[in-house]
């Protein structure tokens, strides 16, 4: 309830974020089955929540609106989260676009080595899944990781529509 108060508040686009949270779990629990991480359900939670959360930023500004969905989250006092929990969503949240965490963050190298690595895949869920859902109209209804040749993972993504720019 507090992750959607918070979105609602600031006028999210809920059926971006809802389609971004299910490509995100797809892509998630594909992971999983593959070997590519080993988090669970709580991490696969706060995926959900933070893909719910992750272009509230955009409310104070679009240009670099993934520091601002940092601040909001970070400062929310959402109800139900503990400051670790809060941390992590933030910072899942601020590597939703362009780069991925780097050691050399303050914020980041706050977070303890299991926080770190939720991190590190969480956004590279979000970061994907935003991707696939580049035009905000649902074009791809399914995505998932297979393995490929060798140690090639492969990315399938599956739509009814054209998809060219979230293909590209």
């Amino acid at each position: 309830q507090s992750v959607l108060r918070l979105a609602r508040t600031v006028d999210f686009d809920e059926p971006h974020a809802r389609q971004v949270a299910r490509l995100a779990l797809q892509l998630f629990d594909s992971a999983f089955s593959l070997g590519l991480h080993k988090l669970g359900r709580w991490e696969r939670e706060l995926l959900e929540y933070t893909a719910l959360l992750h272009d509230i930023g955009a409310f104070l500004s679009y240009q670099n609106h993934q520091k601002h969905t940092y601040y909001l989250i970070h400062n929310a006092d959402l109800l139900g989260f503990d400051q670790k929990e809060t941390a992590i969503m933030a910072m899942a949240g601020m590597h939703h676009r362009k780069g991925l965490p780097s050691a050399d963050e303050n914020e980041f190298q706050t977070l303890d080595k299991d926080s770190q690595t939720a991190v590190r895949v969480m956004a590279m869920m979000l970061h994907l899944s935003e991707s696939l859902d580049r035009g905000h109209v649902g074009a791809v209804h399914r995505a998932h990781f297979i393995a490929g040749p060798g140690d090639m993972i492969i990315l399938e993504v599956f739509s009814n529509q054209d998809c060219q720019l979230e293909v590209w």
